[in-house]
């Protein structure tokens, strides 16, 4: 889990930051810059545009960083539960695979019907176990993501409209 709350607002990237402060300047420089009489509008767009290119070398310089293996990472092997899940996923991918290749192998006459059906009844009850174990995983998430709905739907009935809705 995360260090950060539930509550905290979205962190705004540098970008961002980077292009309003250099819109605000490119902005002044046009105003300043323009002989006087010639309007607003001109000043307008350089700010604007300014403003864009600052956002487009922003971004492009962070996909540089990122392909350069500068942005965040993520490193599987620091987490301590990633082998158990990896196998039970992979033991998950093999026995769907195996139940496949029963039913393909008793349409072709390989296996008797009573050997399919203990095979099947075997694959599947371990299949079942798999799941549940993968599911036990997620679960703390799980309940953090419905916490974090119910907040959302909250906020969203908290509307001046809210008793219109409903009636």
């Amino acid at each position: 889990m995360s260090d950060e709350r539930d509550d905290a607002p979205p962190r705004v990237p540098p970008v961002v930051w980077i292009g309003a402060v250099g819109g605000a300047i490119g902005a002044g420089v046009a105003m300043i810059s323009l002989p006087s009489g010639t309007g607003a509008l001109p000043a307008l767009f350089i700010g604007l545009a300014s403003v864009m290119l600052l956002l487009a070398l922003g971004a492009l310089w962070q996909s540089v960083r990122t392909a350069l293996g500068g942005g965040i990472t993520f490193d599987p092997s620091a987490d301590p539960l990633l082998p158990e899940r990896q196998q039970l996923l992979e033991e998950k991918a093999t026995l769907l695979r195996a139940l496949k290749d029963i039913a393909y192998e008793r349409e072709v006459g390989k296996i008797s019907g009573d050997d399919f059906d203990r095979l099947n009844r075997a694959y599947r009850r371990r299949a079942k176990e798999v799941l549940r174990a993968l599911d036990q995983d997620i679960e703390p998430y799980v309940e953090r993501a419905r916490r974090m709905v119910a907040k959302e739907l909250d906020e969203e009935d908290a509307g001046p409209y809210r008793d219109a809705r409903r009636g």
